[in-house]
């Protein structure tokens, strides 16, 4: 199995800012002899965040941006693949105070 994950960020000088992450998980073998497979997952996920008052940020997330169905842990038994899914498109609102 390989992971790839790259991101770009951007913040301007007066605190807003934004981040996207592209995970790529390739394909994996689902048994101990190799003979079952899952093809893997591409997720997308972007963050919009503002930082005011030198502590204090505010952000909004959303996780799985495009809603791709997909399964973080696949394993074969009784007869077949059985896939755990993973979470549909997630959005998020948090504000945060560095100390």
């Amino acid at each position: 199995m390989t992971r790839e994950k790259v991101g770009l960020q951007y913040e301007a000088p007066f605190g807003t800012g934004a981040r996207i992450w592209y995970t790529d998980v390739g394909k994996w073998y689902t048994d101990t002899t190799n003979d079952h497979s899952y093809d893997g997952f591409r997720t997308t996920d972007l963050t919009l965040y503002h930082t005011f008052a030198k502590k204090w940020t505010l952000s909004f997330d959303v996780k799985n941006l495009f809603d791709e169905t997909y399964a973080e842990y696949v394993g074969y038994w009784s007869g077949a693949n059985q896939y755990m899914s993973s979470n549909p498109r997630a959005y998020y609102v948090s504000l945060r105070f560095d100390i």
